[in-house]
């Protein structure tokens, strides 16, 4: 799972940190929110939701 989470924020990373690089920004963080929720009820039958969220904040400094 580690490894898997540790390759999402590569591909997220990559193009965000890019793309701030060219508009100058002095720093950046990047927020990411999963969220994983199961249910069984009778024998075989389940259902499952997952849902996620990417939050990019990023500061100029005056004068660059």
């Amino acid at each position: 799972m580690g490894e898997r989470i540790r390759g999402l924020v590569g591909v997220l990373t990559a193009p965000i940190q890019q793309a701030l690089e060219g508009a100058k920004a002095a720093e950046w963080t990047l927020e990411v929110t999963m969220g994983l929720k199961g249910e069984t009820g009778l024998p075989f039958i389940a259902k499952g939701e997952a849902n996620g969220a990417v939050k990019v904040t990023a500061k100029w400094t005056k004068g660059s």
